[in-house]
């Protein structure tokens, strides 16, 4: 991913934002018969007519006033750069049968530099909604309304404005490139079912930055397709944290690909950063170049996890495993607490294993202690960077069991093994002031997938000096709080890379 790229990108859009705000043609929304507290939906539609084909950048406005707004769909292309500035609150109708369930409440479409700005607040008033939302486990369910629908939009920005209450996700995202929201605002109850946050799908160069979402599912999720997504400064909670997926559902799925989360803060939510993916299902597609960074945790259930046997309900079959691969993934800097002894849990395909997954300076505590972890199908790389591991002497491997840690600057720069026919996968990890108080062993192996814990003790056992070595089941050992009788350490099913 370009990440200058798309800094440039938004960065000049702001600028014509600013540069077309003092040159645009007002449409007051009162002037076209809107009343406090009435239906404005033909006056916003009338409005929107004569803003669209202005040649001059256009701004219909709502004053701090109530309206009622049925649902509405906003089409482009518009002639010249188009906002929508609304200032008050627009309230949706309590009755979902009033709305059609197949499409959003409000709905903007096919525009290039659209934006939707003013501090205002869309309430979905979704509560009686919510009791009839039995979709996760009826394929036969009701369909309910979103509240916004963004499809197909270019070089546009949704900033300070307030989602309320949708009746379903609160936001689908479709079809756009560089589109940008900030400071947005999501809220909804913790009980409030299947209403997502913002939902991405088959868009690109997507930015969610300085935000909030409190609602009753995913803060955001990825569909298929989503490619150069930036997360930043964004607090999610309650809700299901930021996930991608879930995948592999359906065929033909586009691949998912760059994706950087950075600097958010997690309270309260049943996960933190997820990827799911369906087994049993026939969907193959890929997941890739993913990023995570400076993340803070709080009293989460699920902090850190990868799910490739996500199946809600039992509506699959887990015996055939996904066919969704996941590879190049980093961890980094996450620390915080969590409301589960296991911190951090990656269940990959057995079909196609997770490659090239990286987790470094990770701090999760679960009542003071530090928190276990799963690790499943799955290649680790812990501690540093994976050019630098695999750069330094691949040809050498552990000889007998005896596993060599060359100590790479003294940081906790670990050891990767890799079986013959199954996954495998034993990290050391020392605890170090490079790297923080993290201390983990991974395995897993012809069906052994439990965690093999390490403690700072494994100094002790490799020795103080750098280049020191131990045996592995003497590093790992029971006197240093590990299990390791399980899975035998030989030299024919583990390379040691240093």
């Amino acid at each position: 991913m370009d990440m200058n790229l798309s800094i440039i990108n938004f960065t000049l859009f702001l600028l014509l934002a600013s540069y077309t705000n003092g040159q645009q043609v007002i449409f007051d929304i009162r002037k076209y018969g809107a009343s406090p507290n009435r239906d404005i939906t033909q006056a916003l539609k009338n409005a929107w007519k004569d803003a669209c084909a202005s040649t001059r950048a256009a701004k219909i406005l709502f004053p701090a006033i109530t309206y009622k707004l049925a649902q509405v769909d906003l089409r482009g292309p518009c002639k010249a750069p188009i906002e929508v500035q609304v200032n008050g609150e627009l309230r949706a109708p309590a009755n979902p049968d009033k709305l059609d369930g197949n499409a959003q409440w409000v709905k903007f479409t096919y525009i290039n530099f659209f934006t939707l700005s003013g501090g205002g607040i869309f309430d979905g008033q979704g509560p009686t909604a919510w009791k009839q939302n039995d979709c996760g486990k009826n394929k036969n369910c009701k369909k309910l309304s979103m509240n916004f629908g963004f499809g197909f939009l270019n070089n546009s920005i949704v900033r300070d404005i307030t989602s309320k209450d949708s009746k379903n996700f609160h936001v689908n995202v479709l079809g756009c490139n560089n589109m940008t929201f900030v400071n947005f605002k999501i809220t909804a109850p913790a009980t409030s079912l299947n209403t997502d946050g913002i939902h991405i799908g088959r868009s690109s160069d997507i930015k969610v930055i300085s935000s909030s979402i409190a609602t009753g599912d995913d803060c955001i999720s990825l569909g298929d397709g989503s490619r150069h997504i930036n997360i930043f400064n964004v607090t999610c909670g309650p809700g299901h944290g930021i996930s991608v997926g879930s995948l592999g559902k359906y065929t033909n799925e586009d691949p998912v690909e760059g994706l950087i989360v950075r600097n958010c803060t997690f309270k309260n939510t049943d996960n933190g950063v997820r990827i799911k993916t369906w087994p049993g299902t026939p969907g193959a597609t890929t997941v890739s170049d993913l990023h995570y960074e400076d993340i803070t945790m709080v009293n989460v259930r699920n902090p850190i996890l990868i799910e490739q046997d996500y199946c809600p309900y039992n509506q699959c079959s887990r015996q055939t495993p996904s066919k969704v691969k996941i590879s190049k993934v980093t961890f980094k800097k996450i620390k915080g607490t969590s409301a589960s002894p296991i911190g951090v849990t990656l269940v990959c395909s057995s079909g196609v294993p997770c490659e090239r997954t990286q987790l470094s300076d990770i701090d999760l505590t679960f009542n003071g202690a530090p928190t276990t972890a799963k690790c499943v199908n799955v290649r680790p790389i812990i501690g540093c960077e994976e050019e630098e591991l695999f750069g330094h002497r691949e040809d050498e491997r552990a000889e007998g069991g005896d596993v060599g840690l060359q100590g790479l600057a003294r940081d906790g720069h670990e050891v990767l093994g890799e079986g013959d026919a199954d996954l495998f996968c034993l990290v050391l990890l020392l605890e170090d002031t490079a790297v923080g108080p993290i201390v983990r062993a991974f395995m897993g192996a012809d069906g052994v997938d439990e965690l093999v814990l390490g403690t700072a003790a494994v100094r002790g056992a490799i020795g103080e000096e750098d280049g020191g070595t131990a045996h592995a089941e003497e590093a790992v050992g029971d006197e240093h709080g590990a299990v390791v009788a399980e899975v035998p350490i030989e030299s024919d099913v583990l390379h040691a890379y240093y």
